[in-house]
């Protein structure tokens, strides 16, 4: 949090607008914690503020949370980098869908461009393509990982098995 988080704090108050935003502070006792703040402006009849008030929630916990999610995400793509591997996600309505950096260099694809299961579907050779959706079926039904192999045609004409 440098001078520039809270010049652009005070400047959206100050300034009449409503700031919401994470703001890390330091207890008495010298520890960190975390607020999710909401900072409104009270504006007299000319326009300006003339007092504030703050809504705050401790969010240290959620912090440490994402914390960790983000280090488990870092050591996965360490993992897959090293083992030359890869690995997808997606919701029960193959709506949401995520590649990992270590299946787009698999499959030859730049990681800021988007893949859809729509699109991954149809890289899968025609013939293997009834393997994947039961068992991604079965894993929802179950909430448990799934295993299966299946071939992928890249764009560039060689094929990949995924397993």
């Amino acid at each position: 949090m440098g001078s520039d988080f809270f010049r652009d704090l005070w400047s959206s108050i100050t300034s009449g607008k409503v700031w919401r935003g994470d703001i890390c502070n330091r207890a008495k006792d010298g520890s960190l914690f975390w607020v999710d703040s909401v900072i409104v402006p009270f504006i007299d009849s000319d326009g300006l503020p003339v007092r504030y008030i703050a809504i705050t929630s401790v969010i240290t916990d959620r912090k440490a949370a994402e914390n960790e999610i983000l280090q488990a995400h870092q050591r996965l793509e360490m993992a897959e980098d090293i083992g030359h591997i890869g690995s997808f996600e997606c919701d029960a309505n193959r709506q949401s869908f995520r590649c990992s950096k270590g299946l787009n260099g698999l499959l030859k694809r730049p990681d800021e461009i988007e893949l859809t299961y729509q699109a991954f579907s149809e890289l899968i050779e025609v013939s293997d393509r009834n393997i994947l959706e039961p068992a991604i079926d079965q894993s929802i039904t179950t909430k448990q990982p799934f295993s299966c192999s299946f071939r992928m045609n890249l764009k560039d004409g060689p094929q990949v098995f995924l397993f």
